[in-house]
């Protein structure tokens, strides 16, 4: 993606604020003429908008991020809602038709596509991922849901379409070697106390770990947690969580972070996820608040910066930039205006960047009722055998880094010989 004039534009993504919601379409339809009718426009109503440097709030705003793709095709994709249980994503045949067939090319096509991928609270979101995972297991699927302050309104659109409520949308990516996209998922939330297998659990309750009661076991790490470090005690009142991975304990660990909804009177406890498989899921107790998800997204961010000069893009820009943040997060949880905007500066501050700052990237994206991501910090290579599962997060930020105008002479991964003093032998 370039900075071009009105002609070239073939990509635009729009955020739209919900004080607009009812200008929604009119507004879509208005600002499609307006960018010469690109190609591919994207526009999703969030409680807030991000752009130009700034994370505004519940304000009367609009952001859109627009450019020329060179090296990338981009195809839309639609669900519709569900009917029942038996039918597939969705009920409308011809969509279905057309998104499956896409679906069946992208497969065959030698490069793993990634998708920008959007949703509102009444869309089968979960299952759309699904579908895509199951699919294209290495592609990287970033997005988020739209914000609507009532049910019944739509709230997403591709060009100039105004989508009924209840759709899942998007666009699949598919480019070649001058086309990437990475994402780094911030779900803000601190691990405390051991890592602990599920010996008894299934779908949404766990009944022991490491094969005593579940309950008991929280309470002692709460208990141990809170000695160490008393404030974490209202934390662990107020929002205690759990986060899974089906990893060993022996190996790098992105958890997905799930809420505690209850606990049963055999000593069970009931997590906010259905997914629990016994003696495969690993469990930790986390705790969430501003201090936390500052710690973990400085975290993630200098792990993505490793991982950028272990494949070779340390020296490279991304084109441009998509943040899709919870709209618990923002001033709520930072305490401070533009917190996470600001902070994405720090990932390009390296000497063999050409500008110090993030000023020239153009950063976009909106506040989110739901937010779709991997986990951790993920940088797709079609050599590698990883699967990349999608899910629904809350309180989370998703960002997508894209790249769009990499020369393969720029590339060149790094042994950990060649890394600085301080990065050799580090964990990615």
């Amino acid at each position: 993606m370039k900075e071009s004039d009105e002609k070239n534009w073939n990509f635009c993504f729009m955020s739209v604020g919900t004080p607009f919601e009812l200008e929604f379409s009119e507004i879509v339809h208005e600002a499609y003429e307006r960018l010469n009718k690109p190609k591919t426009m994207i526009t999703v109503l969030g409680s807030g908008t991000i752009g130009g440097g700034r994370e505004l709030e519940f304000e009367p705003c609009i952001s859109i991020l627009a450019g020329e793709l060179k090296n990338a095709k981009s195809d839309f994709f639609k669900f519709g809602t569900r009917s029942s249980s038996t039918t597939p994503i969705t009920n409308n045949k011809e969509a279905w038709a057309e998104t499956s067939a896409l679906f069946r090319r992208l497969q065959k096509e030698e490069r793993v596509p990634s998708f920008l991928c959007f949703g509102d609270p009444t869309s089968p979101v979960p299952s759309a991922l699904e579908f895509i995972d199951e699919c294209l297991p290495k592609s990287v699927v970033v997005g988020g849901l739209s914000s609507p302050t009532k049910s019944g309104i739509s709230s997403l659109a591709l060009n100039d379409q105004v989508l009924a409520p209840g759709t899942v949308a998007g666009v699949a990516l598919s480019g070649n070697a001058g086309f990437a996209l990475h994402s780094v998922t911030a779900q803000g939330a601190l691990g405390i106390g051991p890592t602990f297998k599920v010996t008894s659990g299934r779908l949404n309750l766990v009944h022991t770990l490491d094969a005593e009661p579940a309950l008991s076991q929280v309470q002692k790490v709460a208990l141990t947690a809170i000695r160490a470090q008393p404030r974490l005690a209202q934390l662990l009142q107020n929002s205690l969580l759990v986060g899974l991975t089906e990893s060993d304990e022996s190996t790098k660990q992105d958890f997905l972070i799930r809420t505690v909804v209850g606990a049963t009177s055999d000593g069970a406890i009931a997590i906010g996820d259905n997914t629990i498989s016994e003696n495969s899921t690993r469990l930790r107790i986390h705790v969430r608040d501003g201090e936390t998800a500052r710690t973990e997204l400085d975290n993630l961010l200098q792990r993505y910066s490793l991982e950028r000069a272990i494949t070779g893009f340390s020296g490279v820009r991304p084109s441009a930039i998509l943040l899709c943040a919870c709209n618990g997060r923002g001033k709520n949880m930072f305490r401070e205006s533009n917190f996470e905007i600001n902070k994405l500066s720090s990932v390009f501050t390296s000497s063999d960047e050409a500008s110090p700052d993030v000023s020239s990237i153009p950063v976009a994206g909106f506040f989110a009722n739901g937010e779709i991501g991997p986990t951790g910090a993920v940088i797709p290579s079609s050599s590698s055998d990883d699967k990349k599962s999608t899910y629904l997060h809350g309180f989370t930020s998703v960002i997508a880094f894209i790249y769009d105008d990499l020369d393969s002479s720029d590339l060149h991964e790094k042994d950990d010989d060649n890394l600085p003093p301080q990065e050799q032998g580090r964990e990615v």
